[in-house]
């Protein structure tokens, strides 16, 4: 703990503090916080309509069905916008950095047996259950991409390379290419960082 305290008390302290307020003024924290607070929002929105067609109008009218649907179909787009940055990050890092395959593995099957059990069991309306088939579809793709880039690439180079090569000494950067374009990445981010708020 005296480190920590000698650290603080230092003349580097306002610094450290500086960049970290910095960093919450970049453009990025930018969207993070305002694309959450519209999340947000738009889900207490929807929920107030909701709620207020069934105190107007009860539980089985049409127009309280109506509001209903709507909300079905926004909870759809909002699974789409939910999965659609770790795809794209996966795709531009070519990595599945610190995202749990296994987790995903254990969603996919989840998320189709409630899919299934409201479409064909229960006879539940398409837009109860298109949130679960689109946030099922996603999964799949996010899997796929995941598997590609730590498992099936880094052996497609490392046997290409072999190959050519013909030099098991040489292969060693290109078997860890995945990982390596996105410690590159970060990297290149951190270095940016660190330029733009010194």
């Amino acid at each position: 703990m005296p480190i920590l305290m000698d650290s603080l008390e230092s003349d580097k302290a306002p610094k450290v503090w500086n960049r970290n307020y910095n960093r919450w003024k970049s453009t990025g924290w930018k969207v993070v916080v305002g694309g959450t607070g519209a999340y947000i929002g738009i889900v207490i929105f929807l929920a107030l309509i909701c709620a207020a067609f069934l105190v107007l109008y009860g539980l089985v009218d049409p127009r309280s069905e109506l509001a209903a649907e709507i909300i079905g179909y926004a909870a759809s787009v909002f699974v789409v916008i939910q999965w659609t940055p770790q795809i794209y990050r996966t795709i531009k890092f070519k990595s599945s950095g610190s995202f749990s395959i296994l987790m995903i593995l254990m969603f996919v099957p989840g998320t189709f047996t409630i899919m299934f059990f409201m479409a064909v069991v229960e006879h539940q309306s398409f837009s109860l259950w298109i949130s679960y088939l689109l946030s099922g579809i996603q999964m799949i793709i996010l899997l796929g991409l995941l598997i590609w880039y730590d498992y099936i690439r880094p052996r497609i180079f490392k046997s290409n390379t072999i190959q050519e090569k013909g030099d098991e000494s040489e292969t060693s950067t290109l078997v860890n290419d995945s990982t390596q374009n996105y410690s590159d990445a970060v990297a290149g981010e951190v270095q940016t960082y660190h330029v733009k708020y010194k």
